[in-house]
């Protein structure tokens, strides 16, 4: 009987520690990506790049690239190339997760389709207005996301934040 009570008890405690472990490292992995420097692809460098030299040249602070933002860019492209459709469908819960996970106070973002260079997504974007007022609001970070579909076309999605 000693023997049942023991393995149910190394049961219990192994059970515990996976429980705690699970939940320690989804927080561990958010703050993780929140924090980690982005990776971004030569499209995405060059349209961060072109983002923070326009700003400088408007009298405006570069925008620092943050790992949870293009994260959130990124599954919004996927969306958008799963529908086939440019939208900013589901925007109010990506504001709402970089609320959480950034203290985000601000959000807004700048969606794209079918530009080949970096240079000609962002020239289009500041001739509209309304992409010219996310560009050169009162930000402090940003995320980008270039993907391509299965015909090789881009999709964009530029998420501005300030915290």
């Amino acid at each position: 009987m000693n023997v049942i009570l023991k393995i149910n008890a190394w049961r219990v405690a192994v059970f515990a520690c996976f429980c705690f472990y699970g939940c320690a490292d989804e927080n561990a992995t958010e703050e993780i990506i929140a924090n980690t420097p982005v990776d971004y692809l030569q499209m995405e460098t060059e349209i961060h790049d072109q983002i923070n030299q326009y700003r400088i040249s408007q009298g405006l602070v570069a925008l620092e690239s943050v790992g949870l933002i293009a994260v959130q860019a990124d599954d919004h492209n996927h969306h958008m190339i799963s529908t086939g459709e440019v939208c900013h469908h589901g925007f109010g819960l990506r504001e709402k997760e970089l609320g959480s996970g950034l203290g985000a106070q601000v959000v807004a973002e700048n969606v794209g389709y079918g530009f080949q260079t970096a240079q000609g997504l962002v020239q289009a974007w500041i001739k509209s207005e309304d992409h010219k007022k996310n560009i050169e609001g009162d930000f402090d970070s940003m995320g980008i996301a270039a993907s391509q579909n299965e015909d090789g076309l881009y999709y964009f999605t530029n998420i501005f934040v300030k915290r």
